[in-house]
């Protein structure tokens, strides 16, 4: 394989699905650098999570202890918090207008409980995994690239994988990807992750080997803690059993801390909510090279063809829905006035801090559930 990175084009997973998913999605995105005007920075919860995980298992790996790890993801959520706040366009945005940054700031503090639960629940701390290395670095958040021949250019196929651990409670090792998520997910998504078994793919060239894949899917917000009826009659003095978005973990605590008993509301164990899952895909060698070929075959049809147009929109129920850029196609299909559009509703990717510019965060669920 060539080292030579010189002159080396570059393209990633993301890119290649938007281009099968939509070629004029795509222009928008990496032809034309577009992305949605944001007024106000909004902080990235994934992007802290991620860095308090890295840290958490780098400090892991070290051989620290439980308090050392917890100090180590509150002091980097902390710290990628402060990057955030003292960029030059953010600061005066956030001194202007208090409450931007008082959510911030309760938005960090949730994402350091997220993360030191996610650890506390998946066995980190009782060292339930084992971080794997490669040629002596452990592999969290480890870059792989991938040098390439396409349409008479070099090409790198280059990504970062979350974390590579080995489960000791069954032997396996994982390749494991975080996953902040407002609703939990199936594991049918995961058995079609081309990026996924891609990582695989060029692990296995690097002899490391894997039992495959693992989406350990987490849910991005706190968990509420329940309360006890105060009203009158035969609930008063009992814990609510109205379904929050809350745990059974949360909820039995609680039960403890009133001085109930558990065992009294085991029937609200199945009612409550997942705020942690590890879903789990056993991939084979060979299934990992095949998808890997077909990622070559799409990548050399994107060399090939990734600057002409015109490029056709997909119109696609599926693709369209909660596409950021629906306004703006369906604006030019109507022969409409797409620059003003343009210049009111979208910026260039290199106009905004890296952390905020793809979009204000979906709204965190609160209260009772459906």
């Amino acid at each position: 394989m060539n080292d030579n990175t010189d002159a080396i084009e570059t393209v990633s997973n993301s890119m290649i699905n938007t281009w099968q998913k939509c070629r004029h999605l795509y222009d928008l995105r990496f032809n034309r650098h577009l992305v949605p005007r944001i007024e106000a920075p909004y902080l990235r919860q994934g992007t802290l999570a991620h860095y308090g995980l890295e840290m958490g298992l780098r400090a892991q790996f070290r051989g620290e202890g439980t308090i050392e790890i917890m100090l180590a993801i509150d002091n980097s959520i902390t710290a990628k918090y402060g990057e955030w706040a003292d960029h030059e366009l953010i600061k005066p945005v956030l001194e202007a207008n208090p409450e931007i940054w008082d959510q911030a700031i309760n938005d960090a503090n949730d994402c350091k409980n997220i993360v030191q639960r996610v650890f506390d629940r998946f066995g980190i701390f009782t060292g339930r995994w084992e971080t794997q290395t490669l040629d002596g670095e452990p592999l969290i958040e480890y870059k792989l690239k991938k040098i390439l021949g396409a349409s008479g250019e070099t090409i790198a196929a280059t990504g970062t994988l979350d974390w590579v651990a080995k489960d000791l409670s069954t032997g396996h090792t994982w390749l494991i990807d975080w996953k902040l998520r407002k609703q939990m997910m199936g594991d049918e998504y995961d058995e079609t992750n081309r990026q996924a078994s891609g990582y695989q793919n060029l692990l296995l060239e690097k002899g490391v080997k894997l039992n495959g894949t693992c989406s350990a899917q987490i849910r991005s917000a706190v968990p509420k803690k329940p309360r006890i009826n105060t009203g009158k009659g035969k609930f008063q003095g009992q814990m609510s059993r109205s379904v929050i978005a809350t745990d059974w973990v949360t909820y039995r605590l609680a039960l403890l801390d009133a001085g109930l008993e558990p065992d009294d509301y085991k029937a609200m164990e199945d009612k409550l909510s997942h705020f942690e899952i590890l879903s789990f895909t056993f991939r084979s060698p060979t299934e990992v090279r095949n998808a890997w070929s077909d990622y070559l075959d799409a990548i050399h049809e994107w060399a090939h063809n990734r600057h002409l147009g015109p490029f056709f929109r997909s119109l696609d129920a599926y693709n369209c829905k909660g596409c950021k850029y629906k306004d703006l196609c369906m604006e030019g299909l109507r022969d409409g006035d797409v620059d003003m559009l343009e210049q009111t509703l979208y910026m260039k990717d290199y106009e905004g801090p890296r952390s905020w510019m793809y979009g204000v965060p979906e709204e965190q669920e609160e209260g009772e559930e459906s």
